[in-house]
């Protein structure tokens, strides 16, 4: 197998194990603490895979399980945490994806 298939294959496990995780169901939570109810047909990035996030985390936090979530269309950009906007929960829950690696 070559290593973009190898690759390919990684993302595929990936996806389902967080789907899964998920009960492939959006995982947005509003306000009132209602989760919503459509299928999760999208994976988001927590912290997102843009330049200033892979530099300060790294593909490993990026990419990890830990960092996906479940949504649907309309929920995807929600459940992000921009460095930006919310540096200290987005250093938090880097470091949270860090501590489940290396008790792997």
């Amino acid at each position: 197998m070559s290593k973009r298939e190898q690759k390919d294959v990684k993302i595929w496990e990936t996806k389902q194990e967080v789907f899964e995780r998920d009960g492939w169901q959006c995982v947005y939570v509003d306000d009132l603490g209602n989760r919503c109810q459509r299928q999760a047909t999208q994976l988001a990035h927590v912290l997102p895979q843009d330049k200033l996030h892979l530099s300060l985390y790294g593909e490993e936090v990026i990419h990890h399980p830990m960092n996906l979530r479940s949504t649907c269309p309309d929920h995807n950009a929600s459940v992000q945490i921009n460095f930006r906007s919310r540096p200290m929960e987005a250093n938090a829950h880097a470091e949270t994806v860090r501590e489940s690696m290396e008790g792997k």
